[in-house]
């Protein structure tokens, strides 16, 4: 073969193994995220990733797929091949494989405020991660999306108080939702849209929600109290699609998790944002904000200490993972005790 074949046959070669790359890392990685179109959340993220996609010369172009009425799970997508990844929700856990670990920040009670869960994540984060690796997906990084609060048209002073009145609790996780319901307290499961109706004709007493939620659907406007006590955190989680890190060269890999990470800070200050506009409108709307009673608290921890061993079995611990939990929950107990 002369050289000018030579010379051809090599460029051939170059491109079948250089094009690939070339087009995988032009290619859009397509995420999906649990946040409505057209809210701030949205064109934040997208912003975000814009900045991304600059500062990586186009390496990492992420295309963000958001929230639309009667869409299937984000993870059932990511399943399907429709996305390469999302932020996934309690609902989309299952369809990723991500293992019960997974829900094991969401037991009611758990935390009793930003300070707490700082110190228990910060030790059990890269146990979970790691436990709910697969051959389909990888767990990258957890991101913060709120608390939930009680929140009541009558006053929430007394345990009395909380006995008599009914509270709407969301058709989320089961076993939050059984173990909630295993208290004295009292909850129903009315369907979304009937909230507001149920609370001015006293149907229901009060919710259990995001504070955000109660303003944006005008809950307030029936509402006195908010217990300021959080008593579910929730969660999201980064999780991609196995083939599409596989693709990745290390470098790429820490570029990609660097950006992920980044695009949950946004969400995460966006949602501290709302949670204290949420506070300032509560506030103006009169309703008032009661601190945890020392009696009311230590009843919640004794719910709390009684449900490990149906945790541990409900979601399978691993020992690591009961260990922390555990002294994390003694330690708290010390600690408000003092």
């Amino acid at each position: 073969m002369n050289r000018r074949y030579h010379g051809l046959w090599g460029l051939v070669l170059l491109s079948c193994i250089f094009l690939p790359l070339l087009e995988s890392r032009a290619a859009e990685i397509r995420l999906g995220v649990p946040v409505p179109e057209k809210s701030r959340e949205c064109q934040l993220l997208r912003d975000q990733a814009e900045r991304i996609k600059t500062q990586t010369q186009g390496r990492i172009d992420i295309l963000l797929r958001f929230m639309k009425e009667d869409q299937m799970m984000a993870g059932e997508m990511v399943k399907n091949g429709e996305l390469d990844g999302c932020l996934a929700i309690e609902p989309d856990f299952p369809f990723l494989g991500l293992g019960q670990q997974s829900r094991v920040y969401a037991i009611p009670f758990l935390f009793s405020g930003s300070d707490d869960v700082e110190a228990l994540r910060s030790t059990l984060d890269p146990l979970l991660l790691e436990s709910m690796d697969n051959d389909d997906v990888k767990a990258v990084d957890f991101v913060d999306l709120g608390f939930m609060y009680f929140c009541s048209a009558n006053s929430l002073a007394t345990s009395d108080e909380w006995k008599n009145q009914l509270f709407w609790l969301p058709a989320a996780d089961l076993l939050v939702t059984r173990l909630l319901k295993a208290t004295e307290l009292r909850f129903s499961n009315i369907a979304f849209k009937r909230v507001l109706n149920s609370l001015e004709n006293g149907e229901i007493q009060g919710v259990l929600s995001p504070l955000p939620l109660v303003i944006m659907k005008r809950w307030h406007t029936r509402l006195k109290f908010v217990y300021r006590s959080p008593v579910v955190y929730s969660y999201g989680i980064w999780a991609i699609d196995r083939r599409l890190i596989d693709r990745f060269d290390t470098a790429e890999r820490e570029a990609f998790s660097t950006a992920l990470r980044e695009l949950g800070k946004t969400l995460e200050k966006a949602g501290q944002q709302r949670y204290e506009s949420s506070v300032k409108v509560l506030d103006r709307y009169g309703i008032v904000f009661i601190e945890p009673t020392s009696a009311l608290s230590a009843r919640w921890q004794e719910w709390l200490q009684g449900w490990l061993p149906e945790v541990q079995q409900e979601l399978n611990l691993s020992v690591p993972v009961m260990r922390r939990l555990t002294e994390y929950i003694e330690s708290r107990k010390e600690t408000e005790h003092e």
